[in-house]
């Protein structure tokens, strides 16, 4: 599928300094949501965890138990069925973990409230195509997005799990990812799992093309780094009217060769030399910095800021081509860090699990993008996932808990037993089923405070 964007090929290099072929102007416009008829946060998480996402878990956790059940000697028929109310209180539960942060896991259901086959991805395979699905059909990008890699974290025994150690998460899985550039929004992603047999061409133009293929990304702009870039990318997208910019390194194919002369530049001075409506840049600022571009005039230029090694600031000329590779290449970036910022991963010995919250984070994070793209309300990150969690849990929290007693102090106890029965008759919720009120004074719990209890037992 992705060699069919190759039909155009080229193998000329005649490199020149004529700049006729590039645009000196360039039309920005934001990104948009599709559908306008949302009303509260969680109608915008719907449309990225969708209803058929939802039966899908539901489907493939029965399954799975009664699997399980068979395995250890139990009749099948004995599992208790598990419905789609209790996945979303699941969900939600997950949201709040992000946010409130407690010791251990088994805080979370603690009585007292404060605290393979071929396909390598087969058990998220399905959850991965719907979500990417309903990440395009959504949301329509700006006018600039960028191409780079992400890492979900994952230490465990896994065919796919790759060792990168010039990055913050050095072992795990590595994404592909098309986002939007000024806000992070995830358009498209691909995980990578080896190297395909099928594949002819170099790895970062294969990656490029797989993430924009049966996209209409025309008169937009691609930025990407020195991984993926190269001379015939940005030529095949030039004909496919998409603007594409990014870093390059001076051994790459057809590079032109007069740039690579030890020639003595002061900072801030540039030369470029044009082929095939292809700009290369080659930049001095502490060190030269090579940029080509199939849309940017390489004779316009900018003034920057940089640093001194005396920590003073200086004004120098930069190619505009550099300057607008450096604003707006951080998107994938930007996506990661509003992950991480309430992140709802947690450790796990599947190693599909950890894929599974990376990106029911990431989803989070697009509808968060997509509500404040219909919304006026000047709502916060943790407002929006905060007003998700509860309305995914509902009244889930009255529920009377399942399973084994959990080990409680004796002091846990008595506050238990004393709130329970001084509650009973009155229209006061009993303890721990709960939830917090906010109010303007800082003050102890009215219903798990045990201090003027203890009071009254002195008197």
């Amino acid at each position: 599928m992705v060699d069919e964007f190759y039909q155009t090929s080229i193998n000329e290099w005649e490199w020149e300094t004529d700049n006729t072929m590039f645009s000196n102007s360039f039309s920005y416009f934001n990104g948009r949501a599709f559908d306008k008829s949302i009303v509260q946060p969680i109608d915008a998480f719907h449309k990225y965890i969708s209803p058929d996402i939802i039966e899908l878990i539901t489907n493939q956790t029965n399954i799975y138990g009664k699997q399980r059940f068979v395995e250890q000697g139990k009749n099948g028929t004995d599992w208790k069925h598990i419905d789609r109310t209790q996945i979303y209180t699941f969900i939600g539960i997950l949201i709040i973990m992000g946010f409130h942060k407690l010791p251990i896991i088994r805080d979370y259901w603690s009585a007292d409230r404060n605290f393979s086959t071929d396909n390598k991805l087969y058990k998220v395979h399905e959850f991965l195509d719907i979500l990417k699905r309903n990440f395009q059909k959504n949301y329509s990008p700006g006018s600039c997005l960028s191409i780079d890699e992400a890492m979900i974290k994952f230490k465990g025994r896994s065919s796919i799990k790759q060792y990168q150690p010039l990055k913050p998460t050095k072992r795990g899985y590595k994404v592909w990812v098309l986002a939007e550039s000024t806000t992070g929004y995830v358009y498209n992603f691909e995980i990578y799992t080896g190297k395909k047999t099928e594949r002819t061409i170099a790895l970062g133009e294969h990656v490029v093309m797989s993430l924009i293929d049966g996209i209409n990304l025309k008169n937009r702009q691609i930025f990407f780094d020195n991984y993926f870039t190269s001379l015939s990318l940005l030529y095949n997208l030039r004909q496919k009217r998409i603007g594409a910019t990014g870093t390059i390194r001076s051994d790459r194919k057809n590079f032109p060769v007069e740039l690579k002369k030890d020639e003595h530049l002061e900072r801030g001075e540039y030369l470029y030399m044009t082929c095939n409506g292809i700009a290369v840049v080659r930049w001095m600022d502490k060190k030269s910095v090579y940029v080509p571009s199939n849309y940017f005039d390489p004779e316009i230029s900018e003034e920057v800021r940089r640093g001194n090694k005396d920590g003073t600031k200086v004004r120098i000329a930069c190619p505009s081509a550099v300057v607008q590779y450096n604003k707006y290449m951080g998107g994938v970036d930007l996506c990661d860090q509003r992950i991480k910022y309430y992140t709802i991963d947690r450790k796990s010995k599947r190693n599909w699990i950890r894929i599974f919250f990376h990106f029911l984070g990431m989803s989070l994070i697009n509808s968060f993008i997509y509500y404040k793209s219909l919304s006026s309300d000047n709502i916060s990150t943790v407002e929006y996932i905060s007003s998700i969690s509860t309305a995914l849990i509902g009244d889930s929290f009255s529920r009377k808990r399942v399973g084994r007693p959990i080990a409680l102090s004796q002091q846990k106890k008595m506050r238990i037993a004393n709130s329970v029965s001084e509650t009973k008759n009155s229209e006061k919720p009993e303890l721990l089923a709960h939830m917090p009120n906010v109010i303007s004074t800082r003050r102890r719990c009215a219903y798990c405070s045990i201090r003027k209890k203890r009071r009254k037992e002195q008197m």
